[in-house]
């Protein structure tokens, strides 16, 4: 078919052809397959058995690669190989194996907001379609749009650049912190958007303050009265 390569060795009467000479996988892993054409017994194998498994029937190689749980693009090979009879040594021809991971880039770093802030901005890149979720900092991760006082713009979208939009609900007299979580197939990335508390009020310094002065008053009035 068009576009397709074959690699064929071909020596001393020896005959063998590889097709496809690559194979490129998702994240996700899956089955791929090679046909062989040989005039020879040959044997497939890899060498990257952390993430390959390969199995023979007939002129057909199947090729299993397993989910890739990093965010690196990861690579390895098939070999195909038979034994030169001449020289009784071993000859392989070798099909390339590219996996490609996923990714999610924050664009943005932690975010600290203001006790009168209540809104943050977080943008980040998906190599693949994502879903989001807010829960807090340090728990569980709540699978819902939102906590009991913050809210994400949304919960799922394409691969791509993307922004989200945190909110939070009015203002609390302590710190609140939590974590946008963001899901790319296998790989989970969070952020922490902090809200930073309201200054507590002084109505008790004040109090204690007038009750002091009340107290300097009442003694300098005895002292007069004596």
């Amino acid at each position: 078919t068009a576009g397709t390569k074959i690699k064929i060795i071909q020596a001393e009467g020896y005959k063998i052809g590889v097709n496809p000479t690559s194979l490129s996988f998702a994240p996700e892993g899956g089955t791929l397959e090679i046909g062989v054409s040989a005039n020879m017994t040959w044997k497939a194998s890899t060498k990257d058995t952390k993430w390959l498994t390969v199995t023979t029937k007939n002129d057909i190689v199947t090729v299993k690669a397993k989910a890739n749980d990093t965010e690196d693009e990861r690579k390895g090979k098939v070999s195909i190989t038979y034994t030169n009879a001449a020289t009784n040594a071993p000859v392989s021809i070798d099909v390339e194996v590219v996996q490609s991971a996923y990714k999610v880039v924050f664009m943005t770093e932690d975010i600290v907001l203001n006790s009168d802030q209540t809104t943050a901005t977080v943008k980040f890149n998906a190599s693949n379609e994502w879903t989001a979720s807010v829960g807090f900092a340090g728990g569980a991760w709540l699978e819902q749009i939102s906590s009991p006082w913050a809210t994400i713009s949304s919960t799922s979208g394409a691969a791509g650049e993307q922004t989200l939009t945190v909110n939070f609900n009015g203002k609390d007299y302590k710190d609140r912190s939590i974590s946008v979580l963001v899901k790319c197939g296998t790989l989970s990335k969070a952020l922490t958007v902090t809200q930073k508390a309201v200054p507590a009020p002084q109505v008790g310094r004040k109090l204690r303050f007038m009750t002091l002065n009340q107290k300097i008053r009442g003694n300098e009035a005895i002292a007069k009265m004596i």
